[in-house]
């Protein structure tokens, strides 16, 4: 028999337990509105909240960045006293191009002009090759001078007013005021030289034995002492010393042979790593050296080349791996000047044992104008990313100028004979958005 007390207690048990199972399916109900919310607002929350950061972001990098239209390789002068292109960063010192003169340009945008081109490496290079990590010149120039007797025009092949006699550098572009070896414009542009010079030579195998070779020269110094007081106001004391006759009489023993060696002679400068000596360095080139191979065939001047690749290689693996941190700096900021010194020093001489490539002459006839010839030029991404070694397109148009003027040269039997060689970039609309 139960009791009474007994009888309400399972009845406050029950009714507990009750209210706990409708307390639990309640909470279960609110948490599920709660979970559904959640599920289906906070993706949209996120979204929202992401692009309206994006928004701000946009305004902000557009106010700081604006996009800006360029009217690249333009026939209006924008370059500076040295008659260098003007950097785009100098937005205020760019004239302005009437749109109407512009085809399928807008009648309500604004076009900066310059004297320069800004296009991707892979539309500049039609190899399509990807080197990100080549350090170039920010503003190159729209135009390419294979040889230094051009008649002059504004805006790109400006006179230098310097003699022919003394432009004497190693690059493919025109020549700034008073000359790319000048002292007064090194000492303003310290690395637009060297972002610009080159050291072609090339391996060369002549089963006829008509085409010849050339031998590299030792660098050639120069010190303080050879340098005038007259000729330091002026600039010009490199210019005058590599255009000397001692310095001619150096080139003339170089006892090459051959239309090879009918090459016009010019000095590329080495950097001292050290930032110590006064001297300055000079090698010249180009120069063609004669393969070691004891064979006839083009593939054993593959095998020859890659020896080179390899040496070239080990090199650059030799050097502190600190050294390579100057290649992701600007060229055209001040700050980076010391370290891009300091990187030119220690690769430059490890880049020109290098060769551009290799020549291989089937025949070689000047007298009746006939040569028939191989030219062997690739690429090796670990060399071509150190730095300063010309892209394959580059190498292939200098030597086919030198050679060029080499053939005329022997076929006249006149060393005086040249063709110029130019090539201009010509106008391009180019709209710059960060």
């Amino acid at each position: 028999m139960v009791s009474g007390n007994d009888s309400n207690t399972s009845q406050r048990k029950s009714y507990q337990l009750r209210a706990l199972a409708r307390s639990k399916l309640s909470y279960q109900k609110r948490q599920f509105k709660v979970n559904i919310c959640c599920v289906a607002i906070c993706p949209l929350m996120m979204v929202a909240i992401g692009g309206i950061i994006g928004i701000l972001i946009k305004n902000l990098v557009a106010k700081s960045f604006p996009k800006t239209d360029f009217l690249m390789c333009s026939n209006l002068n924008a370059s500076d006293a040295y008659n260098l292109p003007l950097s785009r960063n100098n937005i205020n010192l760019l004239p302005t191009v009437d749109p109407s003169t512009i085809p399928h340009s807008s009648s309500s945008k604004t076009y900066y002009a310059t004297n320069f081109y800004l296009l991707p490496f892979t539309i500049s290079d039609s190899t399509g090759q990807s080197r990100p990590f080549t350090l170039a010149d920010t503003q190159p120039s729209c135009v390419w001078a294979y040889d230094k007797n051009y008649n002059f025009s504004t805006p790109y092949l400006a006179n230098p007013n310097t003699s022919l006699s003394t432009r004497l550098d190693a690059t493919n572009k025109p020549d700034p005021l008073g000359g790319w070896l000048n002292t007064n414009f090194m000492r303003d542009n310290p690395l637009r030289l060297l972002l610009n010079q080159q050291i072609p030579w090339m391996i060369v195998k002549d089963p006829s034995s008509n085409a010849g070779f050339r031998n590299k020269i030792n660098p050639i110094t120069m010190s303080p002492s050879d340098f005038s007081p007259s000729s330091i106001i002026s600039g010009s004391a490199i210019q005058d010393f590599l255009s000397s006759e001692s310095t001619k009489s150096i080139i003339s023993n170089n006892q090459g042979s051959g239309f090879l060696n009918q090459t016009n002679t010019n000095f590329f400068l080495n950097i001292n790593p050290s930032n110590s000596s006064a001297t300055y360095s000079f090698l010249p080139v180009p120069w063609y050296q004669q393969s070691v191979s004891s064979t006839s065939s083009p593939a054993d001047l593959d095998d020859e080349l890659a020896n080179y690749i390899r040496a070239t290689i080990k090199g650059f693996e030799s050097i502190d791996p600190s050294v390579y941190n100057a290649k992701s700096g600007n060229s055209s900021d001040s700050d980076s000047l010391n370290a891009l010194l300091y990187y030119f020093g220690n690769t430059s001489s490890i880049s020109s044992q290098m060769p551009w490539g290799a020549l291989y002459f089937n025949n070689a006839d000047s007298a009746s104008r006939n040569w028939d010839y191989i030219l062997q030029i690739g690429e090796n991404l670990q060399i071509s990313n150190a730095g300063n070694v010309p892209s394959i397109i580059e190498r292939m148009f200098t030597q086919q100028t030198l050679l060029g003027n080499s053939f005329l040269r022997d076929s006249l039997k006149n060393t005086q004979a040249s063709i110029v060689h130019l090539l201009r970039a010509m106008p391009q609309i180019f709209v710059y958005e960060f």
